[in-house]
């Protein structure tokens, strides 16, 4: 929470995730990231293909 590298909105969800039961937020945690690996998974596949189209 004090690492001055931490973005603003990782402070601001562990803050609320503290608060929270800690099963249910790891749950969520792991949701998250599966979400944005999919999406980072995406975003790479389709530079993949345009560079190929090049």
């Amino acid at each position: 929470m004090t690492d001055p590298a931490a973005s603003g909105w990782i402070k601001a969800a562990l803050e609320g995730a503290l608060h929270r039961d800690p099963v249910d937020a790891m749950n969520d945690a792991e949701f998250l990231l599966a979400v944005l690996t999919r999406r980072l998974n995406n975003i790479l596949h389709q530079d993949v293909l345009s560079s190929q189209d090049s």
